[in-house]
């Protein structure tokens, strides 16, 4: 190649690069960012716009912990809803549970002396033996009735919806409703009991002799007139226990009775 063409084409390249602007590029400057993070004023100011984001931020959250604060609780009170029930029914009439047979009946009191509601009586009691009781138990085991009072009526009518869902019953108890005595129920009802429990005890017996061919069912005949003559030995010492005490009553009444009408003849006599 020729060195004066070469040269030539050299300085021409030369000259268009001095020709073309340069473009502006930003450069940082570093000594301005320097002197902007040294000063303290500067500091101050970023660290005072800190804290006020920090406090505006728990302000909101105060403001939010106040909305979402729980209600004020009901103040509990000492008794139970049961207790409370317990409660309206002693004051609507003195009563307490007895047992007949395994099972709770309420009972109301007066002058001492518990009663039970004929209908409870009827439905839990006699209702499972067959209507047709002998004369002579009805005749020798009377139970005298006496109607409700309104008070005792409704405190029937607490009980049995509010501790026993209507099991005794599914009806209102009113004044026309009747009462009986405890002691002539149980006197009545275990009577009762016993003459059923012989009736069966029968009934057992006979299956039994025409059961001789019948292995399987003479022993499930003879296992269940075991069964029952168990039921009625109990049944005799529940009677025993309860004539006893049944006496003693009678006893009392009577006494009390011949007493205040001997006060009476006297008190007559005197004026």
């Amino acid at each position: 190649m020729d060195t004066t063409t070469t040269s030539s084409l050299k300085s021409a390249e030369k000259k268009d690069t001095d020709a073309t602007p340069r473009a502006h590029s930003p450069e940082i400057d570093v000594e301005v960012i320097k002197s902007d993070c040294s000063t303290p004023e500067k500091q101050n100011g970023a660290v005072g716009n800190e804290q006020q984001m920090n406090n505006s931020t728990s302000t909101r959250r105060t403001d939010s912990n106040k909305n979402l604060s729980p209600p004020p609780q009901r103040l509990r009170t000492s008794s139970s809803t049961s207790d409370g029930t317990e409660n309206l029914i002693s004051s609507l009439s003195s009563w307490d549970w007895v047992t007949i047979d395994g099972l709770k009946l309420p009972a109301v009191t007066r002058n001492k002396e518990r009663y039970v509601a004929v209908h409870m009586v009827q439905l839990k009691l006699l209702s499972k033996f067959p209507s047709d009781i002998p004369r002579d138990i009805t005749r020798k085991f009377t139970m005298g009735s006496h109607k409700m009072t309104v008070t005792e009526a409704w405190t029937f009518n607490t009980i049995n919806a509010v501790i026993r869902k209507f099991d005794l019953g599914c009806q209102l108890f009113t004044a026309n409703d009747e009462l009986v005595k405890l002691n002539d129920v149980q006197m009545f009802y275990w009577n009762v009991k016993l003459f059923n429990l012989k009736r069966v005890n029968g009934q057992y017996e006979t299956a039994i002799s025409s059961a001789e061919n019948n292995v399987q069912l003479l022993a499930t005949a003879m296992q269940l007139k075991k069964q029952v003559d168990s039921d009625i030995q109990a049944v005799c010492a529940e009677l025993k226990r309860l004539e006893k005490s049944y006496c003693s009553i009678t006893q009392e009444e009577t006494t009390l009775q011949l007493t205040t009408h001997h006060a009476q003849n006297l008190i007559s006599s005197k004026s």
